[in-house]
């Protein structure tokens, strides 16, 4: 089997591959991804940032409603009312 010259379309299409491998920092990701010891720091860090979030995310959903509740706790049956109300009255500061 003959070889083939490659066609200047083809070298062209591989030119532009390598620059935007080189763009995308590629050879970093595949050296990061050989390093153990960076991978696993990088992933634990992320970790702890998402758990932060999720957790000042929660806090701040919960505040909204017990808020909302409290705003409505005459209007609620029962205990709920009561409830909302004392708890919406604890969590604001007292003048």
């Amino acid at each position: 089997m003959a070889k083939r010259k490659p066609s200047r379309d083809s070298a062209t299409a591989i030119e532009q591959f390598a620059l935007a491998l080189e763009r995308g920092r590629f050879i970093d990701y595949i050296q990061q991804l050989q390093s153990t010891r960076t991978l696993l720091w990088k992933n634990f860090l992320t970790g702890l940032a998402r758990g932060f979030g999720a957790i000042v995310g929660a806090t701040v959903v919960v505040a909204i409603v017990v808020t909302i509740l409290g705003l409505l706790g005459d209007n609620l049956p029962g205990e709920f009312g009561d409830f909302f109300t004392n708890t919406s009255k604890q969590i604001q500061p007292s003048p």
